[in-house]
């Protein structure tokens, strides 16, 4: 995790990309002569005991507050204040302890005050470097823009001067804490530590503190002109700062008594967070172009992310003048959507659709914070997503059904009476498609997968059944035992395949086809006992409803026609005269001929009323089950459509919460 820094300025090694300024640079003596011109107040209007400040063509809202004074200040101007200051200083009264940062157009470095025993935050311009005169005049103005601006949030200066070596610097109160870029970078990274200190909360109000220091310059005339995450701290005890006042723009004539230096055609800032008419370097910028660069600190801090991300000038200038989808809720889903509205107007592209002022930026803020929700927001925000369900719902295949389905929910979840979202949930919940969706297909074939498998337990318990088949064939009497041992092979083949599915889970077609045929042999063997009308048609029936519970649609008939087949078989067999007939007309009555067993009356009767009995019991037992089974499943349609009605708001009626 990014350790706690101690600085006043940002910490980059350069000031690439803080500032580009193009045409002529002054000279040091034309610096000092705009110095000297004394700059004329601004005209103001009296209504009574309300003064109103008028600021420069363009400008929306009021630059200098009402309630400060916009004279110009009377000490003279900024070059000659360090002129008067050189040599008056001690060389020894502020010892140098270590270098916090360095920018383009000097170093920050942490020294102790021997005067007054205290730690200060010691900005020079570059030593050994020789300053141009516009140089000069941004540092001196830099001092006294900073040191004028007297707001909790803003580094107050202490004192100026000129070194031992000529060089011009200001001391400021020394801060501890982060940068805002940091905490960012490390929220971005997942770091744990540093969520459970920055929540979007605490985050989100630091940015208000940040945007009413902002609002607290442009009421004493001054835009930053170069906001950004670096340029943001966040003290350890809650304290917030905005740092890097060296290229604000000062209204001519305001409070703080400096002059505008920058050339008219000049660019200068961060491009990544300026505005259009800041890169197109317009002259008559105003708060709004400070707003833009707010709302893109906004972007980052909710969307932990970058809103321009190319990495030159020229994409940057790109991206910004195109314009591109600047709501947060793009890259965190969890952003609500009274935020990604507050971004959207902040880096609207045309000056007029931002905030008019960066203190309406931070009430908007405020607001949410307060949990003053914005009902028409949500309700327009319901309705294009509704509008996009629909328009996915018409589509054909699984992915159009999918984002219908995640369109309608955001839908409903901003507003659960939207009617086109409540109509499309209907159809998507009502309308079954004919081909399900590739995922609920390979639901469904699991769900079958343990149908079968449960089935083939069945089967097993049903082949064992057949076990008792054996001894009883012993008690009756066996006659043929080409028949009994058959009979007995047939039954044990069919129990052993049986158990063998059961246990390798072997549950494909080809198998399920493998023991319907065994336990078919089984069935018929026993025609040699009763006769192909007594037992086999019952066997037949019982074990046919229990193989095409769970087969497929395509695999019905081929189960059908073996199970018909098992009634057939046995008097085929006797008609060609292969097995010996099993029975006979006298008369008008049916004469059963045991030929495989002898048929002593009791234990026929007994063998009787077992088969009858098993043959109840057993598929009631395996029916009973399916129905289970079915109740559950309607147990659960009847749950799924209650709750599909408290959402549409029937059934109770009011509409749900």
């Amino acid at each position: 995790m990014t350790r706690a820094r101690d600085t006043t300025e940002k910490d980059a090694p350069a000031r690439d990309d803080a500032e580009t300024e193009q045409g002529p640079a002054r000279t040091l003596s034309s610096a000092r002569d705009a110095a000297r011109t004394t700059v004329p107040a601004p005209s103001t209007e009296r209504t009574g005991d309300r003064a109103d400040a008028r600021t420069e063509p363009g400008a929306v809202g009021t630059l200098a507050s009402a309630k400060e004074s916009t004279r110009p200040l009377p000490p003279p101007p900024a070059i000659e204040l360090f002129e008067e200051r050189l040599g008056s200083e001690p060389a020894d009264r502020y010892e140098r302890i270590e270098l916090l940062g360095a920018g383009g157009m000097g170093e920050v470095v942490l020294c102790r005050d021997r005067w007054i025993g205290r730690e200060v935050a010691k900005k020079t311009m570059h030593p050994g470097h020789v300053p141009s005169a516009g140089a000069c005049e941004r540092f001196a103005r830099e001092m006294r823009v900073q040191g004028q601006l007297e707001h909790p949030a803003i580094v107050p200066v202490h004192d100026f001067g000129t070194d031992a070596e000529g060089n011009l610097y200001f001391t400021m109160r020394r801060v501890r804490g982060l940068t805002l870029k940091s905490v960012i970078e490390e929220l971005a990274r997942g770091d744990a530590e540093m969520k459970s200190r920055y929540s979007r909360r605490k985050l989100l109000t630091a940015f208000v503190s940040v945007a009413l220091a902002v609002h607290y310059a442009h009421t004493r005339g001054v835009l930053h002109r170069d906001l950004k995450p670096s340029n943001i701290m966040l003290g350890e005890l809650g304290e917030v700062y905005v740092l890097d006042w060296g290229i604000a723009k000062v209204v001519e004539g305001a409070a703080t008594g400096g002059s505008a230096l920058t050339l008219e055609g000049s660019m200068v800032g961060t491009p990544a967070y300026m505005a259009p008419e800041q890169l197109l370097r317009k002259p008559t910028l105003d708060p709004r172009t400070d707003v833009y660069a707010l709302g893109v600190i906004l972007f980052e801090i909710l969307a932990l992310r970058l809103l321009h991300q190319g990495r030159d000038t020229p994409q940057i200038l790109e991206s910004t003048l195109e314009g591109l989808d600047t709501r947060p809720s793009v890259h965190a889903p969890d952003v609500p959507p009274e935020l990604d509205a507050v971004c959207v107007r902040a880096t609207a592209r045309d000056p007029a659709k931002r905030f008019a002022s960066v203190q309406e930026l931070a009430e908007a803020i405020e607001r949410y914070l307060d949990g003053d929700r914005d009902v028409e927001r949500r309700r327009a925000l319901a309705a294009e997503h509704a509008a996009r369900a629909k328009a996915a719902a018409a589509r054909e295949g699984d992915l159009g059904r999918a984002e219908a389905m995640r369109e309608v929910v955001k839908a409903l979840a901003f507003d659960p009476t939207e009617p086109e979202a409540t109509r499309t949930l209907v159809d998507l919940m009502v309308k079954t498609p004919e081909t399900l969706p590739a995922e609920a297909e390979v639901e469904m074939e699991v769900a079958n997968l343990r149908s079968r498998e449960e089935n083939t337990k069945h089967a097993f318990l049903g082949a064992l059944g057949w076990a008792s088949f054996i001894p009883a064939g012993i008690l009756l009497g066996v006659r043929s035992w080409a028949s009994y041992g058959f009979s007995v092979a047939a039954v044990m083949v069919s129990i052993l395949y049986a158990l063998w599915m059961w246990r390798a889970k072997a549950l494909s077609p080809r198998h399920a086809y493998t023991l319907a045929f065994l336990e078919a042999v089984a069935v018929m063997s026993t025609s040699t006992w009763l006769g192909p009308f007594v037992n086999i048609p019952m066997c037949a029936a019982v074990l046919s409803l229990m193989f095409v519970t769970s087969a497929k649609r395509r695999e019905r008939p081929g189960l059908v026609l073996i199970w018909t087949l098992v009634n057939l078989i046995p008097l085929a067999l006797e008609a060609v005269h292969v097995l010996p007939p099993s029975f006979a007309f006298e008369g008008d009555r049916l004469v059963l001929l045991a030929r495989g067993y002898h048929m002593p009356p009791g234990l026929t009767v007994t063998l009787l009323l077992w088969v009858g009995v098993t043959w109840t019991v057993f598929p009631t037992v395996f029916v009973g089950r399916l129905r289970d089974a079915l109740s559950r499943a309607e147990r659960e349609l009847f749950l799924h459509a209650w709750h599909f009605r408290q959402i549409l708001g029937e059934g109770t009626g009011r509409a749900p919460r």
